[in-house]
């Protein structure tokens, strides 16, 4: 896919960007699972509500607001659940956007997820298949703000100028998004705030060694 196909594609539906940003919140507070977060909103809809209100987000509503099968009708639904994932994220050493902190922010998030109207609206999906994620596709990369952030961190502590002039090698399966997470993940980290890095890529062939 050439850059300017890339440059014409679409922005993701308000839904797509509340689902990312909410597994990317789960992936900032360490994954934990859907029903220990559903149990710990629940504790803090017990300890605040008034009688007779009703009780808090159920696994399967939780899940399925992390899929973008649907969004929350109410927001007071959604907050006991984001209060507990921002705990848990602020616990992480890792650094996390701090939009994933914001609870306003969430709360733009889900407005707009709600008023959105797909038959009005025809955004293209931001999941590209197989195909790798590219620089320019980097505000539809999500949900990898954790291992993005370790390895620029890693980077900059390597190679970078206060560094020890060493290498940095991501290795991993075929298909896990090595390429994605340098090319839509690390470099954009790099270049924000602007920083001068020298960047070139190659794909060695069947016999990468040979002169």
């Amino acid at each position: 896919m050439d850059s300017g196909h890339r440059g014409s594609r679409l922005r993701p539906s308000p839904r797509t960007v509340f689902s990312q940003q909410f597994a990317a919140l789960f992936e900032a507070a360490g994954n934990p699972t859907l029903r220990r977060v559903a149990a710990a909103a629940q504790a803090r809809m017990r300890a605040t509500r008034a009688p007779g209100q009703q009780g808090g987000a159920s696994v399967q509503r939780i899940s399925d607001w992390k899929a973008g099968r649907n969004v929350p009708a109410r927001f007071e639904s959604l907050l006991p659940v984001l209060l507990t994932l921002v705990e848990e994220a602020r616990k992480s050493n890792a650094p996390v956007p701090a939009a994933l902190l914001d609870v306003q922010e969430w709360q733009r998030l889900w407005a707009a997820s709600n008023a959105w109207d797909p038959a009005a609206d025809p955004a293209e999906c931001p999941y590209l298949g197989l195909t790798s994620y590219g620089r320019d596709d980097a505000e539809l990369f999500f949900g990898r703000s954790r291992p993005t952030a370790e390895l620029a961190e890693l980077v900059h502590t390597t190679v970078g100028p206060e560094g020890h002039g060493g290498i940095v090698m991501l290795v991993g399966a075929s298909g896990a998004g090595k390429s994605s997470l340098l090319a839509a993940g690390l470099l954009p980290a790099l270049s924000n705030p602007v920083e001068e890095w020298a960047v070139a890529s190659m794909t060695p062939g069947s016999a990468p060694v040979e002169k």
